[in-house]
């Protein structure tokens, strides 16, 4: 089963499971966030913003004498690459488990007052608390996106000679370091390959597709889409899922696609024909 759009929707429903102590309850409970932001280190106001917040988050786990083994019954990631880990997360690099992670130590150590940007946390109002972090601190951007499904789903643990502990490494250009993995035909292309926007630096992976005729096939796509495509409203579009048109042009490894209208916007890209290389993910 085609798993990419089915990753995305993590978005609308992220689980984090905490511990009832941490909420100040008597029961275990599970917050659920929306995390969807688009957010890479290009986007300045955001970035700046969680730079401390990240700090103060890793001035807790490494001043602890005593951290957590785990949280809500899952184990804290190892101690020893949880500068990486936070960092990941604050800078759009991190996967869905990367940011459950996350959120859990957040809501660990606001419980315990050490951690000063989330104050106030109790049992009604724990989601609310942490959605608002997420707001204010966290999203995901393309490169991102792509790399935490490449580790949560495929369970890959490097990509592209990188280690995906280091996915802030990664780059759009990263996937095309060699001709070998782009598709050279329509017939080749497979769920779960990825689509490249040399032209603006973007990625997004291919959920399924129907082909409609010799050159031409229908995709479902999941992305995060950043600020070159948003233009109608504040803020960028974020992870979502798309439609479009895929095209093989003549010779070459070179694909058009053409946007189709998923009924939110989409800043004003719907229609757009763009060239992508089409690559394998492994």
């Amino acid at each position: 089963m085609p798993r990419p759009i089915n990753y995305q929707r993590n978005r609308d429903g992220l689980n984090v499971p905490l511990d009832g102590h941490i909420v100040d309850g008597k029961a275990d409970v599970r917050a659920t966030v929306k995390v969807y932001k688009y957010q890479n280190v290009n986007s300045k106001y955001r970035i700046e913003a969680a730079v401390k917040p990240k700090q103060a988050l890793l001035s807790c786990c490494l001043t602890d004498k005593s951290p957590p083994a785990k949280i809500g019954g899952l184990t804290v990631p190892p101690w020893s690459g949880m500068d990486k880990l936070i960092g990941r997360v604050h800078i759009g690099c991190g996967s869905y488990n990367d940011i459950r992670s996350v959120i859990q130590l957040v809501a660990y150590y606001s419980s315990q007052n050490k951690f000063p940007y989330m104050k106030g946390m109790n049992a009604s109002n724990y989601d609310r608390k942490l959605q608002e972090y997420c707001d204010n601190y966290i999203g995901i951007d393309c490169v991102g996106f792509v790399a935490g499904f490449a580790k949560d789903v495929v369970g890959l643990t490097g990509l592209r000679g990188v280690s995906l502990d280091e996915s802030y490494s990664l780059s759009t250009g990263s996937f095309i370091y060699s001709l070998t993995h782009c598709r050279k035909s329509l017939s080749a292309v497979l769920p779960e390959d990825v689509m490249v926007w040399e032209s603006v630096s973007h990625i997004a992976l291919i959920d399924s597709l129907t082909v409609l005729n010799a050159t031409e096939a229908k995709v479902t796509f999941a992305e995060s889409l950043g600020q070159w495509g948003w233009k109608e409203a504040g803020e960028h579009l974020g992870v979502h899922a798309g439609e479009g048109v895929l095209k093989k042009a003549a010779g070459g490894h070179q694909f058009n696609l053409k946007r189709l209208s998923t009924g939110k916007l989409d800043g004003g890209l719907s229609g757009v024909e763009q060239a992508v290389k089409v690559i394998d993910l492994i």
